[in-house]
């Protein structure tokens, strides 16, 4: 993937998160972009989010973020995957998140 590419999916992820810096159910955030593998494809930025809790308000918000995100880049694909750390399998992120993933620190904590 090009650098600009790089540099945009990161921006992306960083307004993904800022948009819930605020939600204390958001504990953690990754990201991670993947070039587009045919010519007519997409860049594809996948996002992870460790949830405290998972309700409809909390669903509804990262919804809008996801919404907002993709406004102005519709020349890349998202993807999201959301999960409480105590529903997994020994508490183990490695399962869930993808290695190379990159983690988003949360601005104010």
């Amino acid at each position: 993937m090009a650098i600009a590419d790089q540099t945009t999916a990161a921006a992306m992820a960083r307004k993904f998160a800022d948009l819930l810096a605020d939600e204390p159910a958001v504990e953690r955030i990754w990201y991670l972009a993947e070039p587009p593998h045919a010519p007519w494809a997409r860049i594809y930025l996948m996002l992870w989010l460790q949830l405290g809790d998972l309700d409809d308000d909390i669903r509804r918000r990262i919804d809008d973020a996801l919404l907002r995100l993709q406004d102005g880049h519709q020349d890349v694909g998202l993807g999201l995957s959301m999960f409480e750390l105590d529903a997994l399998p020994n508490r183990n992120i490695a399962e869930d998140v993808e290695p190379a993933a990159i983690e988003i620190p949360l601005q104010g904590r």
